[in-house]
C-alpha cells in the first residue's frame, strides 16, 4: 500500500477513460501542460511561434506565425518535426510535443526537420521568444468588413471593439466574420464577442 501513488493511478484512470472515448478532440491534460495551454490564451506566450498538429501521427508545422523566430529560421506550413533536442516526436501527443518545444525567451530548442517536398532532414537552431498573438484581423473588402477571428483569448474582444467602432465611419453595406479553424478559447470572451452581433 505504501509503494501506490494515488495521484499517478488517479492520472491512470483518468487517461484510460478518455482513451476509451477514442474521440480525436478529447484529451487528458496533466496540471502542468493545462497551464501551458492557457498562457497561449493570454494573448502572448514564450516560444518558436509555430502552430502545429499531429497528422496521421506525425507532428506537422500548420503555420509559423510571421516575424517569429520560427519563421525567420526558414520553418514553413508542411514541414515535419522528426526531433525536439534529440528526442524522437514519434508516438508524441500534442500537448507533449508543445510542452518540448515551448520554454523560456532567450533559451533555444534544436529541431530536426523535414521540408515538405525533401527526403534529407534538416537540424535548426531556434532561440525562442516571447509571441505576441494577434487574434483579430480586418479589412474592407469594397463596401463589406471582412472580420478574422482566429482564435478567442483575452485580448479578442478588446482588439474587435475598435474594428466594429470603425464600421460605422464607413459605407460598410455588411460583415463577414469569419471563424473558419478557429480552435475556439475561452467561453467569456466568446460569449462578450457575440454579445456585439446578437443580443
Amino acid at each position: 500500500k505504501d509503494k501506490l501513488d494515488r495521484k499517478l493511478l488517479s492520472q491512470g484512470a483518468i487517461k484510460g477513460m478518455i482513451e476509451a472515448l477514442d474521440d480525436p478532440y478529447t484529451s487528458y491534460l496533466e496540471a502542468e501542460t493545462y497551464q501551458l495551454g492557457l498562457s497561449s490564451l493570454e494573448g502572448k506566450f514564450e516560444g518558436i511561434g509555430a502552430q502545429v498538429a499531429v497528422r496521421d501521427e506525425k507532428l506537422m508545422i500548420i503555420a509559423p506565425i510571421a516575424d517569429s523566430p520560427a519563421a525567420k529560421a526558414g520553418i514553413k506550413a508542411g514541414d515535419r518535426i522528426l526531433e525536439a533536442d534529440g528526442v524522437s516526436t514519434s508516438g508524441m501527443s500534442l500537448a507533449e510535443a508543445v510542452f518540448n518545444i515551448r520554454g523560456p525567451a532567450g533559451t533555444s530548442v534544436r529541431l530536426l526537420i523535414l521540408h515538405e517536398g525533401e527526403t534529407e532532414p534538416e537540424l535548426i537552431e531556434i532561440v525562442r521568444a516571447e509571441i505576441e498573438l494577434v487574434s483579430v484581423l480586418s479589412e474592407m473588402m469594397g463596401d463589406i468588413v471582412y472580420i478574422n477571428i482566429t482564435h478567442f483569448s483575452w485580448s479578442t474582444d478588446e482588439e474587435l471593439i475598435p474594428v466594429i467602432q470603425s464600421i460605422a465611419k464607413e459605407t460598410a453595406t455588411g460583415i463577414i466574420l469569419d471563424l473558419r479553424s478557429n480552435p475556439g478559447g475561452l467561453l467569456p470572451v466568446v460569449v462578450d464577442v457575440t454579445s456585439h452581433f446578437l443580443e
